[in-house]
């Protein structure tokens, strides 16, 4: 009734090229491009999957080129999580990494490892912390095989710091306390946060 295991072998392709791309000029699907919007957020961007070597400009306008820290430093701005430094795991909740609002969760759907909790926290509309953008007045670097705490202007923890890219980093912050703070900071560093303009509106 319940197949609770298939084998599925996943290797990594040497065929093909995988994109980020901003831009509302997008390259046409081909035997050679596959475009997709990103399924959590149209913001973050499409996903192109290109067959190695593909030159993706020939078909796109006012593109320029950037690198995988763009790319983290552009979901950071959008307070977005992603991979195991963004999200350890069992260290972290699908709806503190903002995965039902990201059509990450199903509260329809049948049992998965988790679901009583998660439910639980869904229904009772509670969700203190969660993944939200941190931008710094300068780019700095941290040590991230340390724990970074934020801290509002009482010295008083308001959350943790979970990566950082330049001038943005994403941190797990407790939501109410440091939309109310008059300040924060990570080891001096003045930063700042603020809800993110793609959360549900709340009453």
């Amino acid at each position: 009734l319940y197949r609770v295991r298939r084998k599925v072998d996943i290797s990594l392709s040497d065929e093909h090229d995988l994109w980020c791309l901003q831009s509302n000029s997008l390259p046409a699907d081909s035997s050679s491009i596959f475009v997709y919007e990103d399924p959590r957020l149209k913001a973050i961007g499409s996903r192109v999957i290109s067959t190695k070597n593909e030159d993706l400009r020939k078909s796109l306008k006012d593109v320029s080129d950037g690198n995988e820290d763009d790319y983290i430093a552009h979901r950071y701005q959008l307070g977005v999580g992603e991979g195991i430094v963004d999200i350890p795991p069992e260290k972290s909740f699908p709806m503190e990494a903002n995965c039902d609002f990201m059509n990450g969760v199903s509260f329809q759907k049948g049992c998965y490892i988790g679901q009583e909790l998660t439910a639980r926290t869904f229904h009772t509309g509670v969700v203190r912390k969660r993944l939200m953008p941190l931008t710094f007045d300068k780019p700095i670097s941290v040590n991230l095989s340390e724990v970074h705490d934020v801290k509002d202007e009482q010295k008083k923890s308001v959350g943790k710091l979970r990566n950082i890219i330049g001038s943005h980093g994403l941190g797990l912050l407790r939501v109410e306390q440091v939309l109310a703070a008059k300040e924060l900071s990570i080891n001096e560093n003045l930063c700042h946060t603020e809800k993110p303009s793609w959360w549900p509106q709340t009453k």
